[in-house]
């Protein structure tokens, strides 16, 4: 059995408040802009932190909490070498990585209109509302 815990830090009235990262953006459009921001910024830890809300957003029935699983999820080779070459931005020693944040907005664009795509283009198999108010 698996045991979480939660962190509390005491407020200045005295309740007890959850220290968490920010909430995932339920929307996939405004996680784009958020990460076209850092991309725009080119900071590779904003990037990363900003392209798995941008997957978990995109992609709501996938657990999506590392850039390998946004890239077994997208299954798109140019993607593959920009996640990889975030990855070694932020663990490698080396100054020069092949990360380039203009090819990444590309990227990044072409797979969020091919999803939107997508998901406007399948049927919807939702049922009607049980009770008409």
């Amino acid at each position: 059995m698996l045991a979480y815990s939660i962190t509390t830090t005491p407020s200045i009235n005295g309740q007890r408040q959850q220290s968490a990262r920010p909430p995932v953006s339920p929307n996939a459009e405004t996680a784009l802009k958020l990460l076209n921001t850092a991309i725009s910024n080119g900071s590779p830890p904003e990037i990363r932190h900003r392209l798995i809300q941008w997957g978990q957003a995109l992609f709501p029935d996938s657990n999506i909490m590392t850039l390998t699983h946004l890239s077994q999820r997208c299954k798109d080779t140019s993607l593959d070498g920009q996640l990889q070459a975030i990855e070694q931005a932020l663990y490698s020693e080396q100054k020069e990585t092949a990360f380039t944040p203009v090819d990444l907005a590309g990227i990044v664009s072409r797979l969020h209109k091919g999803h939107k795509n997508r998901r406007s283009s399948a049927k919807d198999h939702t049922l009607p509302p049980l009770y008409k108010n």
